[in-house]
């Protein structure tokens, strides 16, 4: 039996710092958190888009279906 590692959970997230200022609390996809926890270079960048930006990087997230798009989606979505 395939197990799905599709990480579509979502997590409150209040963790996300911008300078002093914490990030507007939001839901964030499990695998999308903890993939972008990997790279601190791509989540600092993250942390200081616009929250419009944010949000369509988030949306993306949320259709990746499995552990192996997620981390292409989160390694290329500054590309």
């Amino acid at each position: 039996m395939k197990m799905n590692t599709a990480h579509n959970f979502v997590l409150p997230c209040t963790s996300f710092h911008r300078g002093d200022k914490m990030l507007k609390k939001r839901e964030l996809p499990i695998g999308f958190t903890m993939e972008l926890a990997q790279h601190a270079d791509l989540l600092i960048r993250f942390s200081h888009l616009s929250e419009a930006e944010q949000n369509a990087i988030i949306n993306g997230a949320k259709h990746v279906s499995s552990r192996e798009e997620m981390r292409e989606y989160v390694k290329n979505m500054f590309s």
